[in-house]
């Protein structure tokens, strides 16, 4: 068998730190699921009584029909490899990326810093992106970005 040995110069971070930053994590993420289920505003249904107005939330089960009917439309179904292209370049980013590229040319500790770079400018330039797209129309933007 081949020995694996560390190429990269940096030493292994200790358990606790992977531990704590992975718990952090965990905590950020299920924080998030909080905040949206106690603010979004519910989604109402459009079959209220017309004497009382009174609109009845929908079942689970003709909720999650409802999500299979959008597959209908050739729109929807064209959202899927986007969807799909956008999540295998946050995971490319966030392991082979950094692994291979930020952590062997600046060093472990500067990870983070190089991930909240990409963060920052990638907020700035949806913004601006965003306002440029009211003026060209999407097409443009997309046709550019490939």
């Amino acid at each position: 068998m081949t020995e694996i040995t560390n190429t990269t110069g940096s030493a292994e971070p200790s358990n606790s730190l992977i531990y704590t930053l992975l718990g952090i994590y965990t905590a950020s993420g299920v924080l998030a699921v909080l905040l949206i289920v106690i603010f979004l505003d519910q989604i109402k249904s459009e079959q209220a009584e017309t004497e009382k107005e009174i609109l009845e939330t929908p079942s689970f089960w003709s909720t999650f029909l409802a999500t299979f009917q959008h597959l209908k439309d050739k729109r929807q179904c064209l959202l899927i490899p986007l969807t799909m292209h956008s999540g295998f370049e946050q995971g490319f980013l966030s392991g082979d990326y950094t692994k291979t590229y930020v952590t062997c040319a600046l060093g472990i500790h500067y990870v983070g810093y190089a991930m909240i770079c990409f963060s920052a400018v990638n907020s700035l330039c949806s913004l601006l992106f965003g306002k440029i797209s009211q003026f060209t129309g999407r097409k443009l933007l997309f046709a550019f970005g490939m």
